[in-house]
């Protein structure tokens, strides 16, 4: 039985590891791309005044957006897969130590 307990702890450790070095690297990379979003548009309404260039980075800001959107939906769905699976490990240490399994 202590040989499952440990097994447990490692994992949930393991779990809790990958869910906060995903997350620190999510806000490194959510930084630093609002930075150079804004900077990359206050420079773009400031500089470019070719109305077929500004369509091109109108159109290159939106797909920015859509890739920095769908980064943060996956890591919504990351969260919440590494929660339920923190609660799956929690059942079964509780079932574990009052004896329920073998």
């Amino acid at each position: 039985m202590q040989t499952y307990i440990g097994a447990l702890s490692k994992n949930t450790l393991t779990s809790k590891l990958q869910y906060r070095t995903v997350w620190d690297l999510y806000i490194k990379f959510y930084t630093v791309y609002l930075t150079f979003n804004a900077a990359a548009f206050g420079l773009t309404v400031q500089y470019v005044t070719n109305p077929n260039a500004r369509s091109i980075v109108c159109v290159l800001f939106i797909l920015q957006n859509l890739i920095s959107g769908t980064t943060a939906y996956k890591i919504a769905q990351f969260s919440l897969n590494i929660k339920r699976h923190s609660e799956e490990l929690a059942n079964l240490g509780a079932e574990l130590a009052q004896g329920k399994i073998a």
